[in-house]
């Protein structure tokens, strides 16, 4: 193997792209796939949701849509709510809590079509938009998230950190993958291409490991789930 140096921006690098894999492994609390299943299904059982839809399948409406050509018209509900006639792709779900001193914001991994988002694909609503069931079990979902959040971040800062230590003892690339083979999953092409032009001499992987709080199973783990899960 060639000779590539761990410049400053390769271990940069190396710690952004296994952190982004951290996260895709090990989901934050509030960006797991169930609470946003849960949510996305809440909001399609949203009262002023389906009283929209049926509205907007009336012939009558059907004909101002399609006349408008796609383009937003309003109408004003019983409670004179205004929304669009027309859905739009939404990104992001705020969900205003404590009479709206407080708000959730959810990244969907999956846009959902919604009335009324803003120019940044962001929909809001209001916690007591949602049926009375649904609200109830969503505040719970959410405040139990929000509780184990701060635990994951702290294993989640330890992990980068343990990646930050181990990239920062080695002088080379053909170091770090004499500490950490599955390593070699987070170099880019041209990284790879010139680790392998030629080959040098061997390092010793077991004085890196000593020097740094680098654990190579933990680390793995993340790499394997996150390739599994279609990284």
């Amino acid at each position: 193997m060639a000779t590539v140096r761990m410049s400053q921006q390769l271990a940069r690098d190396l710690v952004k792209k296994a952190t982004e894999k951290y996260k895709l492994s090990n989901p934050a609390p509030t960006e797991t796939p169930e609470l946003k299943i849960k949510i996305r299904e809440a909001v399609n059982r949203m009262p002023i949701i389906k009283e929209f839809r049926e509205f907007t399948q009336k012939p009558n409406i059907q004909k101002v849509i399609a006349q408008a050509g796609g383009r937003s018209h309003y109408w004003s509900t019983v409670t004179s709510s205004i929304m669009s006639l027309v859905e739009s792709e939404t990104k992001v779900i705020q969900i205003k809590r404590e009479g709206n001193t407080s708000s959730f914001r959810l990244d969907l991994d999956t846009p959902m079509n919604l009335p009324g988002a803003d120019s940044y694909s962001v929909w809001s609503c209001d916690i007591d938009n949602f049926t009375h069931e649904d609200a109830v079990d969503i505040a719970r979902s959410i405040i139990a998230a929000e509780t184990a959040l701060s635990d994951w971040r702290d294993k989640y800062r330890d992990f980068e950190s343990s990646i930050e230590s181990v990239v920062n003892n080695v002088n080379t690339v053909k170091q770090l993958l004499d500490v950490w083979p599955a390593a070699e999953k987070l170099l880019d092409a041209d990284t790879i291409q010139r680790l392998h032009t030629k080959v040098t001499r061997k390092v010793n992987a077991q004085a890196v490991l000593d020097k740094s709080n680098f654990n190579p199973d933990a680390a793995n783990q993340v790499i394997l789930t996150a390739s599994l899960l279609g990284d």
